[in-house]
């Protein structure tokens, strides 16, 4: 039997948050990755974490952040903002081509509905 969404969503953001990343970036990042809901990915997050009696964020700790860490964790941002620029044009790219290929549908088609609405015309 597979994994449970709830599962899978607490699962992701975990690895996600002994990464280093927020909770609120985790979230939004399994948000962009699933399509699902924000509200839907905090619910499966929550629920499985209430289910597993934890409590809080997992990575917290009580020792100070260093300059390192701080220099890593905004090259780590940084990256994943480089991703995402990339995703985002490949998006624009195949919303692109599918109006194209709507484009050029209806340009082939024109005269042929052209002449069939005019003999209808005709025919009245």
């Amino acid at each position: 039997m597979g994994a449970t969404k709830a599962e899978e969503t607490f699962a992701a953001i975990s690895r996600l948050l002994e990464g280093g990343m927020r909770l609120s970036d985790a979230v939004r990042q399994v948000v962009s990755e699933t399509g699902r809901s924000e509200a839907a990915v905090r619910a499966s997050y929550y629920n499985q974490r209430s289910k597993l009696g934890l409590r809080g964020s997992p990575r917290r700790d009580s020792r100070a952040l260093s300059v390192d860490d701080a220099v890593g964790e905004a090259r780590q941002l940084l990256q994943r903002a480089l991703g995402r620029i990339d995703r985002e044009v490949e998006a624009a790219k195949a919303r692109m081509e599918t109006a194209e290929a709507q484009y050029e549908a209806l340009k082939t088609s024109a005269d042929e509905r052209r002449a069939e609405l005019e003999r209808k015309i005709a025919s009245l």
